[in-house]
């Protein structure tokens, strides 16, 4: 009997099972409780950055080199930065990278390892328009500008730029996908061309009679808004988590119009996105054009902002 009532039970057990998880077209409450929850997420916001060799990826302390052997080309620099993050603020969160040569720094010209020597301290761009990247030495009035590319890990070239060991740029430049590093300071509030002399002036000394200049012709004149947006390597942060900018986006998959590419390769990907809170940034600068003198920034910055 009991072996019996047993085979039902676990029959009718069996016939139920397929009831689990099933929606019904309606239910009544016979009674209810009401539990309240509640709980606090405490914030982090951490931003590290290395620079290493990509010959080997061990630590530099120097710093970036950009040294050209002579003439006009591209030198992507041997070294790269390693970016580590970590934020859950509330809001929109970016990693940008900038320059603001316009603001005076102490800057270790030839090295020594002090910022005292003569030309050293109050460093700044003198030119017009937007002073990004690094500044003449000798003529504080131009720059050489800086070009960046991310990736979510380390990358290897078949072009033998630095040895095959890191992203190789573009001869020349392709900048609809190696980006320019941007000035927070895109030109000074008032930028004039002298009403006798034609010469560049700039603040106090543009009066009424001097044309203010429009550099890039958007008839915005003077002093432009720095835009995060625009300075933005990485964006939308969720903790670890992160879209990268498409530096570098290859414009054209069936083509093999990259020299970082041995055959026709997307580079970035359907999605370009880091989910490990670490970043790897290469950068490059432009002399061609450039006046033959050394060329230096003491204000190349990556900053963790929350964009509005």
């Amino acid at each position: 009997m009991d072996n019996k009532l047993l085979r039902v039970v676990l029959a009718v057990m069996i016939a139920l099972l397929p009831l689990q998880g099933q929606l019904y077209a309606a239910v009544t409450t016979i009674t209810s409780t009401t539990i309240s929850s509640q709980g606090t997420l405490g914030s982090v916001s951490t931003l590290s950055v290395t620079v290493r060799n990509s010959s080997d990826d061990s630590a530099n302390a120097t710093g970036l080199g950009f040294n050209g052997a002579g003439g006009s080309q591209v030198i992507t620099s041997p070294q790269y930065l390693d970016i580590t993050f970590k934020d859950n603020s509330v809001g929109f969160q970016a990693i940008t990278l900038a320059t603001d040569n316009r603001t005076a720094k102490n800057v270790d010209i030839n090295g020594d390892g002090d910022t005292t020597d003569p030309g050293e301290t109050g460093f700044k761009y003198t030119g017009p328009a937007q002073g990004s990247g690094m500044v003449g030495v000798t003529n504080t009035a131009v720059t050489a500008p800086l070009v960046w590319v991310i990736f979510d890990a380390v990358k290897t070239n078949t072009a033998g730029v630095n040895g095959g060991k890191g992203y190789a740029f573009n001869q020349p430049l392709k900048t609809d996908r190696e980006y320019y590093v941007q000035d927070k300071r895109q030109g000074e509030a008032a930028e004039c061309t002298d009403s006798v002399t034609g010469a560049y002036e700039s603040g106090a000394a543009c009066d009424a009679n001097d044309p203010i200049v429009d550099w890039d012709g958007d008839s915005v004149k003077g002093a432009k808004a720095y835009d995060a947006g625009f300075a933005s390597t990485l964006f939308g942060i969720a903790t670890q988590f992160a879209s990268l900018a498409k530096a570098p986006e290859d414009k054209n998959p069936t083509v093999d119009d990259d020299s970082n590419a041995a055959t026709p390769v997307e580079i970035d990907g359907p999605n370009r996105e880091t989910n490990d809170g670490n970043v790897k940034l290469y950068l490059a600068t432009d002399y061609n054009g450039a006046d033959a003198q050394q060329y230096i920034t003491g204000s190349l910055t990556l900053e963790l902002v929350t964009i509005s």
